[in-house]
Parts: structure tokens; C-alpha cells; sequence
């Protein structure tokens, strides 16, 4: 029994290692994920937005525009 499994360890650690590298082949594959901070300035720049359209500031701001502001 011994002598049959140390034949097929070099074939089963041949496959285990070509396994281990096709996951790491596909992991490289994927797209980086988007950039954290992407979403704190999408945030930022909707409340300063909202900050905006309430306070009345829009219009200081769209004055020069006239009847092009809708």
C-alpha cells in the first residue's frame, strides 16, 4: 500500500498546484473594486447640493443666467 501512494503523491500535488493556480488566475482576472472614497464624495457633493437648494443660494448663483435657468 505504501509504495502505490508514494507514486501518485507526485501526480496529486502536481493537480492540487495546478488548481491552486487556475484560482489564482482567474482571482487576478477580476476588476479592482471601485474606490472607497468614491461614494463619500458622491455623498458630500448631494448634501452640499440639497445645502444649496435650500437655503436659497441657487439663485445668487443663477442670477447672471437669467431665463436660461429653469
Amino acid at each position: 500500500m505504501k509504495p502505490d501512494f508514494f507514486r501518485k503523491f507526485p501526480v496529486i500535488a502536481a493537480l492540487i498546484a495546478v488548481c491552486l493556480s487556475a484560482g489564482r488566475l482567474v482571482e487576478s482576472t477580476k476588476p479592482p473594486p471601485p474606490a472607497a472614497g468614491k461614494d463619500q464624495l458622491v455623498a458630500a457633493f448631494d448634501a452640499a447640493f440639497i445645502q444649496i437648494l435650500f437655503n436659497g443660494k441657487w439663485r445668487e448663483i443663477t442670477a447672471p443666467l437669467g431665463p436660461l435657468v429653469v
